[in-house]
């Protein structure tokens, strides 16, 4: 290893051990093996791929997902990452599935996040197929490097949380002799089984003392129905507090990130009474508001597009800015996915675009809902 890697990982050490307060189990795993596995996370942070891979004497490479560069903060975290594989958003990467088997086969190992879309409120969502399939590919050992905690202190839908308790378990969930045997469901079934996660379940078991009276700032903007008069876009924050334009005062996150006041405790649940609530909502015109990026198809290069009035109507996404009025019909709508907190991507007839907005998850909810 180079004498500049040795210090970048070394600053990134101390960083990442001040920031968070992680606490790491290796179990049937031994971190000073040099050998080439294939390393599955079960929360898509990449803060979190970072300290993974300072966790272990080698450095892995990291998969992901092109869409997610054009974050500009995860850009700058993994931009100029040494060992990166740049993914295209397709159901089938044949470039970069042979990418991968190449690291493999010249000794090197890959972390992947498995899930098929970014987790908001720290439960896993769905494995993909093709995870299995590549494992069964590879012929590799498989690892998890299981993370509890993550969502409490590294939210997808706001900020870190200093000194945040963090719970990282490898794990070797498949040996390369099994895999010869096994069927690529059956591979699937393994995976799916032991990367389960439900931060808020794991957080009221532990209790684990957070901050009190922290700043919950940009989680109004994935809470967008009220749970008490069930109208949504009338939520805001103070410090810890959720208050409604109709109802007042809602609820508060205590100083162990738990829900007060309401007849759930998690944010998970409120996201199942969001989903739940689409129907309705869809019967009405939906306003939102942001700014409107096209990403240029060669360079891919993000353009802003400036401030945009959005509306959703029918089966019509318009977008309305300075320069010209959209309209997108939401059926043709592809890759729709969520990248951060507040970013939407998509694809229109072989263009893409990003959008960050004031109701971001709403938008994507209600486009997914749609879409279906």
């Amino acid at each position: 290893m180079k004498f500049s890697e040795i210090l970048k990982r070394s600053y990134l050490k101390v960083f990442y051990n001040s920031f968070f307060h992680y606490q790491v189990e290796y179990n049937n795993f031994n971190p000073k093996s040099e050998g080439n596995y294939i390393i599955l996370s079960n929360y898509p942070s990449y803060d979190l791929a970072v300290y993974i891979s300072l966790m272990l004497k080698k450095q892995p490479y990291i998969a992901v997902n092109e869409v997610y560069l054009y974050n500009e903060n995860l850009r700058n975290k993994l931009g100029n990452f040494d060992k990166l594989i740049k993914l295209k958003d397709s159901k089938v990467d044949v470039t970069g599935v042979k990418k991968i088997l190449s690291c493999l086969d010249e000794n090197n190992s890959v972390l992947l996040f498995p899930e098929e879309k970014l987790s908001m409120f720290g439960v896993n969502t769905k494995i993909s197929i093709s995870i299995a399939k590549l494992i069964k590919k590879a012929n590799k050992d498989v690892l998890i490097a299981k993370a509890d905690g993550s969502s409490l202190s590294m939210p997808n839908w706001g900020k870190r949380v200093f000194r945040g308790y963090i719970e990282l378990n490898f794990e070797v969930i498949l040996k390369k002799a099994d895999l010869k045997n096994m069927s690529v469901d059956e591979i699937r079934d393994v995976v799916s089984k032991h990367i389960v996660y439900d931060d808020n379940k794991w957080n009221e078991e532990n209790l684990l003392w957070h901050k009190r009276n922290r700043s919950i700032k940009g989680i109004e903007n994935h809470l967008y129905l009220c749970p008490k008069c069930k109208e949504h876009q009338t939520l805001s924050v103070k410090k810890s507090d959720i208050f409604c334009d109709n109802c007042g005062y809602v609820t508060s996150f205590n100083e162990f990130s738990v829900l007060t006041g309401l007849n759930f405790s998690s944010i998970n649940d409120w996201g199942k009474l969001q989903i739940n609530s689409i129907d309705k909502v869809k019967e009405k015109i939906i306003y939102t508001q942001g700014t409107m990026y096209m990403i240029e198809s060669l360079s891919k290069d993000i353009l802003s597009l400036k401030h945009a009035d959005i509306e959703v109507n029918g089966g019509y996404l318009f977008v309305q800015n300075n320069m010209k009025e959209y309209s997108f019909e939401i059926e043709n709508i592809n890759g729709l996915k969520l990248i951060s907190k507040n970013f939407l991507y998509l694809r229109y007839k072989k263009k893409e675009f990003l959008f960050e907005l004031d109701d971001c998850l709403l938008i994507y909810d209600l486009l997914m809902n749609l879409k279906s």
